[in-house]
C-alpha cells in the first residue's frame, strides 16, 4: 500500500492544485460542497420552503458511497421527504471507489428510522430469464454463502441451454444443430463490439452459412 501512495501523491497532489487554481470542482466536490450546503441551510429558517421534496427515489442503492449517503441523508432530513431505495447486493461492483453494502444492508439504522417508518419488499422471482440459467447462477453464488438468498423464474417453462465453447466453430454449431436443428437464430454475445472480429475468416463464414448470425452487445442485449 505504501509504494501505491507515493506512486498517486504527487498525482493526485498535482490535480488538486490544478483545480484549485481554476476554481474547478470534479464529482466528489459536487457532492461533497452540496450535502455541506444543505447541512448549512438546517440553521437557515428563511430556507424552509427551499426544499420541498416530497419523495427521493434512489436506484442502485448497493452502490452508494459514503459521500453519496450523505448527500441523500441530508436532502431527506432538510425535506422529510419519503426515501425509496432500490439496489441488489449480488450486483454491488463499486467497493474499489467507495461503495459500502453497510448502508444497503443497514438501512433502517443508517437513516434513524423506526419499525412503523421502516418498510422492505423483496422481488424474489426474475422475469428475464429461464430456470436453467437461474439455478446456474444460484449455485454459483450461493458457492461462497450456501446461507444467501435464493432468486427464482417466474416461468419454469423458458428453457436454457448452456453450451461450453472450446474455441472450435466446427464443434460449436455441429453441438447446436445436434440439438436445436439449423431453423434458429443465433446470438453471439460479446463485450465489446470489436470483439466479434475475433471470429474471422473460414470459422465465420461457416458459422454464417450454417446459422443466422447476429453479433449484439451485452448490454444491448439487455434492451
Amino acid at each position: 500500500i505504501s509504494g501505491f501512495f507515493k506512486l498517486i501523491h504527487p498525482v493526485y497532489s498535482a490535480y488538486d492544485t490544478f483545480l484549485k487554481k481554476y476554481n474547478y470542482l470534479d464529482f466528489n466536490d459536487m457532492i461533497n460542497q452540496a450535502t455541506k450546503i444543505l447541512a448549512e441551510d438546517l440553521k437557515r429558517p428563511e430556507y424552509d420552503n427551499r426544499f420541498k421534496y416530497k419523495y427521493i427515489f434512489v436506484d442502485e442503492f448497493q452502490d452508494v458511497a459514503e459521500d453519496n449517503f450523505k448527500l441523500i441523508k441530508a436532502l431527506r432530513d432538510r425535506s422529510n421527504a419519503s426515501v425509496t431505495c432500490v439496489g441488489d447486493d449480488w450486483q454491488a461492483i463499486y467497493s474499489w471507489r467507495g461503495s459500502d453494502l453497510r448502508f444497503f444492508k443497514d438501512i433502517k439504522n443508517q437513516f434513524g428510522l423506526t419499525d412503523e417508518d421502516y418498510k422492505e419488499f423483496q422481488v424474489t422471482q426474475t422475469h428475464r430469464y429461464g430456470k436453467d440459467l437461474v439455478d446456474v447462477s444460484n449455485n454459483f453464488i450461493r458457492s461462497n454463502d450456501p446461507n444467501e438468498k435464493v432468486l427464482k423464474a417466474i416461468d419454469d417453462k423458458k428453457e436454457t441451454k448452456l453450451i461450453k465453447w472450446t474455441g472450435n466453430w466446427d464443434e460449436l454449431i455441429t453441438e447446436i444443430k445436434k440439438e436445436y436443428g439449423t431453423n434458429i437464430s443465433l446470438k453471439v454475445l460479446q463485450r465489446r463490439k470489436r470483439d466479434a472480429k475475433a471470429i474471422t475468416g473460414k470459422d465465420a463464414e461457416q458459422l454464417a452459412i450454417s446459422l443466422q448470425k447476429e453479433f449484439i452487445g451485452i448490454d444491448e442485449s439487455r434492451k
